[in-house]
């Protein structure tokens, strides 16, 4: 498939030093191939459910899926957090 896409000149020459990728094209793959791989092993190693699926995400799409998958990523970080106060008092 091919695409015109737009690029930050500057996180592409960082890149290409830090990867030491010259190529526009492979470094663009092998961003888009680093990607899958990282969050297919969050997906497997967090246990994050997958939200590929609308009806079981809650309708989250774009920002709001990747944040939800890194929010669950956090799994419970804090186990000493005491109960947060409501603002309304529990009824009687």
């Amino acid at each position: 498939m091919q695409a015109t896409i737009e690029l930050d000149d500057r996180l592409i020459e960082r890149a290409g030093l830090i990867t030491g990728i010259k190529e526009q094209t492979a470094l663009v793959r092998a961003g888009i191939e680093a990607l899958i791989e990282r969050e297919d092993a969050n997906a497997s190693t967090h246990s994050v459910p997958r939200t590929d699926n609308p009806s079981r995400s809650g309708g989250l799409r774009g920002k709001d899926k990747l944040a939800n998958r890194r929010l669950a990523t956090l799994g419970g970080s804090e186990p000493q957090l005491q109960p947060i106060p409501r603002r309304c008092p529990e009824p009687s």
